[in-house]
């Protein structure tokens, strides 16, 4: 606990954090199938969706369900993302 308080860790997650948000609410913006985003310091989430007007309700798309690949690298491009699923 003495170094995160001797070298301002949580100061720059609260900064980092901020900035983080910030782009993940353009992403947002920006990408239909980004349904909502979540974060709290460095901690994020996003949902993907087919479609905005899906947002929040069963139109959640799942790894492994179809059409998922294809908003997933529509949105994030071909690069690997770490996800909560395999």
């Amino acid at each position: 606990m003495h170094y995160y308080q001797n070298h301002a860790i949580l100061g720059n997650v609260h900064a980092v954090g901020q900035v983080l948000g910030t782009l993940l609410e353009e992403l947002k913006e920006k990408h239909a199938c980004v349904g909502d985003v979540r974060y709290i310091g460095l901690f994020s989430a996003l949902e993907l969706v087919k479609g905005q007007e899906n947002q929040g309700s069963s139109g959640s798309v799942w790894p492994g369900s179809r059409g998922y690949h294809e908003i997933h690298n529509r949105a994030f491009g071909q690069e690997r993302l770490y996800d909560l699923f395999p």
